[in-house]
């Protein structure tokens, strides 16, 4: 009989240990030197010593102490599985741990429904700019090709640049690429002073020759001021005035300019009259 916390032989009779001194307990003996049996029959030791457990009373229960040269030596490893060598890694149930992988979408229809509709969307914009220029174009040339006047307040009619009309048996148009140039006589009271050329085409259109009279039209400034007409004062210089032009022949034309003083950026109004027939022409003039 070896004592329980120590180990050390024990007398028989002995109620304490001679070595540690702990009480020796007069009940019965739990066998500690069961025999460990071998791994491969662990679980049948494990049920039957379940079934051999001795109820004892709590205050009276001192645990035994094991015997450590007698505790199996067997691999923890081995006591889960003992199929499984020491070296070896467990196995793992791998249906519990497979995530499978998703299928790869097929991004191809994608890119072509983004291609019709980035494609559609650009042929409406062609559309759109398409339709915004031409009629932009049919506004333009309704504004400036056509030969329909408006009537001013005093019944006569006004033409905008670029319009032909009729006046005195003569076909006229006032263009706008004027010009500018200055009084270089010094004998003249407008020495310096700048000058705007207003381009015109005349055609003949009567049975007889014909010419515009220097005396059929004026020029009013944006502030309605009557500008001087100083036409006689390039004549020696310039042979392009309309004031001192030649006849023309009935269906003959050409282009001349009328000359007068500039008098700042604004609407100006280019007036023919022969006392008979009274047209007005509107130019934006700026310098």
């Amino acid at each position: 009989m070896n004592c329980k916390n120590c180990g050390a032989p024990l007398r028989e009779g002995a109620k304490f240990c001679q070595s540690c001194g702990t009480a020796v307990s007069q009940d019965k003996e739990v066998n500690t030197n069961t025999e460990v049996k071998s791994v491969d029959n662990v679980t049948e030791s494990t049920t039957d010593t379940t079934n051999n457990v001795v109820t004892q009373e709590p205050s009276n229960v001192v645990a035994p102490t094991p015997d450590m040269n007698q505790v199996s030596q067997t691999p923890v490893m081995n006591q889960v599985n003992p199929n499984m060598g020491f070296n070896q890694v467990p196995q793992y149930n791998q249906q519990m741990y497979y995530q499978p992988v998703p299928p790869k979408k097929n991004l191809t229809a994608l890119w072509i429904a983004l291609g019709v509709v980035g494609g559609l969307l650009l042929l409406g914009v062609a559309i759109i700019f398409i339709c915004v220029a031409v009629y932009s174009s049919n506004a333009s040339d309704t504004e400036y090709n056509t030969n329909e006047p408006t009537v001013n307040e005093n019944g006569d009619k006004v033409y905008r640049v670029g319009q032909k009309f009729e006046f005195d048996d003569l076909e006229i148009t006032v263009n706008d690429d004027y010009k500018f140039t200055v009084v270089d006589n010094k004998y003249s009271d407008y020495y310096n002073e700048p000058v705007v050329k207003i381009p015109v085409r005349i055609k003949n259109i009567g049975s007889e020759n014909k010419k515009l009279n220097m005396f059929y039209f004026s020029l009013e400034s944006p502030d309605g001021d009557d500008l001087h007409n100083v036409a006689t004062l390039f004549t020696l210089s310039n042979s392009d005035s309309a004031d001192y032009a030649n006849y023309l022949k009935p269906g003959e034309s050409y282009d001349k300019y009328l000359y007068f003083i500039y008098d700042g950026s604004g609407t100006y109004t280019l007036e023919f009259d022969n006392w008979s027939t009274t047209v007005e022409v509107k130019l934006n003039i700026k310098k």
